[in-house]
């Protein structure tokens, strides 16, 4: 994976993490998310303000693989000497200063996706530590014949499904579960066709974080279809 930039998306309070993959084209999208749980631990008056993401991808033949990025401010400062930490159900890891980019991060790291359990980032400042925790979404259920897909993590999300071949992309969908594509999605014939699919989560509980902290986990899903 390349290196990752951190976008604030002010109009829907997501992040978008552009994370090319060696994998093959890579999908760019945020999907909706319209049933969100009220945030907690939000203070106007808290100095510490995060912003992350965690970017899970998995694709077939490899091992489930993810990117997070995040910044850290205080008092509207972004610094740069805070101890920062992605929690995961299975272990801590450390987020290191990438002077580079201007923010902490790791790229390409061995994950384990344990759908509907809590992951975590952590900042550690001279103010105090902030966090903020959101819920793996995920898994996506497609049909074998590929024409057909259910989740429910989180309720009511938008899913963007994206179809491609030979590098080439064939048609972009987005629905709601269940979703049921279009049969044109092989328009190319019979053949392998790869679909990328996208869904979204934001965090729901902070800790000592103050107002415009957010965090958003993007789970990208390729799968390989058959027709």
């Amino acid at each position: 994976m390349k290196k990752n930039f951190l976008v604030l998306i002010l109009l829907t309070g997501f992040f978008t993490l552009g994370c090319s993959s060696t994998y093959g084209p890579t999908y760019y999208y945020s999907p909706p998310v319209t049933t969100t749980p009220t945030p907690t631990g939000i203070s106007s008056s808290n100095p510490i303000r995060i912003m992350g993401n965690l970017y899970p991808e998995t694709y077939p033949g490899y091992s489930p693989a993810a990117s997070s990025a995040v910044s850290v401010y205080v008092n509207g400062t972004a610094v740069t000497n805070a101890a920062v930490t992605l929690i995961t159900p299975y272990s801590t890891m450390v987020l290191p200063w990438d002077s580079v980019d201007r923010i902490y991060q790791n790229d390409g790291f061995g994950i384990t996706l344990d759908y509907g359990q809590v992951y975590t980032i952590q900042a550690t400042t001279t103010a105090g530590v902030a966090s903020a925790s959101c819920t793996m979404p995920g898994p996506i259920n497609l049909s074998s014949n590929g024409l057909y897909a259910t989740w429910s993590n989180p309720p009511n999300s938008n899913v963007g499904f994206n179809v491609e071949r030979g590098g080439y992309t064939l048609g972009s969908y987005s629905g709601y579960s269940p979703y049921y594509l279009p049969a044109t999605v092989f328009s190319q014939g019979s053949g392998t066709y790869l679909y990328d699919m996208v869904i979204a989560n934001q965090a729901y509980i902070f800790s000592n974080a103050g107002t415009g902290s957010a965090f958003v986990i993007n789970f990208q899903n390729y799968v390989n279809v058959t027709h």
